[in-house]
């Protein structure tokens, strides 16, 4: 976590324990706006504690939304690529979605939302066909397929991890930090594709 993001927690917890009259509530509000134009939630209807752990969700959710732009990378890599085949425009097509859909599910992370929903088969749909194009479709060195295979395992243990976490506490840090770490293997394994 950012350390004025923490600095700013220390802060919320120490005056709203000190004064009575501290209006977290205003407080709360105005910084989750600052992060976001418009909250995925209403902090009106929680007690402080609750307000405060949601605040602080929100701030690790926008730190997921900015590593889904490492999906930006292979579809740069596509536009840089003078040799595209049929296929690649597929792809990059596939990729543009999951980076609208994941950017849009991790500004506003409801779990088993409509965007969560769609985001996680077009993850994996992408999954599978960018699999199966590095691995058997695409003329590269044997080398570089080993390291294609290798990565994409990477890929799947940390988002079954993630996956596993997640469902023992949502937006745990750990569940962020092996996301976090999905999103920069499925960024680098994507790339392949369009060398």
């Amino acid at each position: 976590m950012h350390p004025l993001v923490k600095s700013h927690i220390i802060i919320c917890f120490f005056f709203s324990k000190i004064s009575e009259q501290f209006n977290y509530e205003t407080h709360a509000n105005r910084f989750a706006s600052v992060v976001s134009s418009s909250c995925a939630f209403s902090l009106k209807n929680y007690p402080n504690e609750k307000r405060c752990k949601m605040y602080i969700i929100k701030m690790k959710c926008v730190y997921l939304s900015f590593t889904t732009l490492f999906l930006v990378f292979p579809i740069l890599f596509f536009l840089c690529n003078t040799k595209k085949t049929i296929y690649e425009f597929g792809l990059a097509s596939l990729l543009t979605a999951n980076l609208i859909l994941s950017f849009l599910f991790w500004t506003h992370p409801i779990e088993n939302s409509f965007v969560h929903y769609y985001d996680g088969i077009f993850a994996k749909i992408s999954y599978v066909i960018f699999s199966i194009y590095i691995l058997f479709v695409k003329r590269i060195s044997i080398k570089l397929r080993i390291l294609s295979f290798a990565i994409l395992l990477m890929a799947s243990t940390t988002f079954y991890y993630s996956n596993y976490y997640s469902k023992m506490d949502w937006c745990s840090d750990i569940h962020f930090s092996w996301h976090f770490i999905f999103h920069f293997l499925c960024g680098v394994g994507c790339s392949i594709a369009f060398i």
